[in-house]
């Protein structure tokens, strides 16, 4: 029997609680050019869907900080960073 892969997520007064730290690089697959690099609490895809869709430009920092982001491809690469490294410390100013 296939056994099925399961994942706790917890909302706390409203609120989802990220689980985990990720590194990620948007790379444009025209040129190889690293477009945007941020570093998020939440599941990077996720993530890379806030950053093409939200009107919030603090979620779609993409969508605001990159010209022509819709015209484009990008291969965007995640790392799971260990729990003894913060955000912020890998994250570029």
């Amino acid at each position: 029997m296939e056994r099925f892969e399961k994942q706790l997520i917890t909302v706390r007064q409203g609120n989802v609680r990220p689980t985990g730290s990720w590194l990620y690089v948007w790379v444009d697959t025209a040129d190889g050019a690293m477009a945007y690099v941020g570093a998020t609490g939440f599941d990077p895809e996720l993530r890379a869907h806030l950053h093409l869709t939200s009107d919030n430009p603090d979620h779609g920092r993409v969508r605001a900080s990159v010209p022509r982001f819709q015209e484009r491809d990008f291969d965007v690469l995640a790392f799971k960073l260990p729990d003894n490294l913060s955000r912020s410390e890998v994250r570029p100013l």
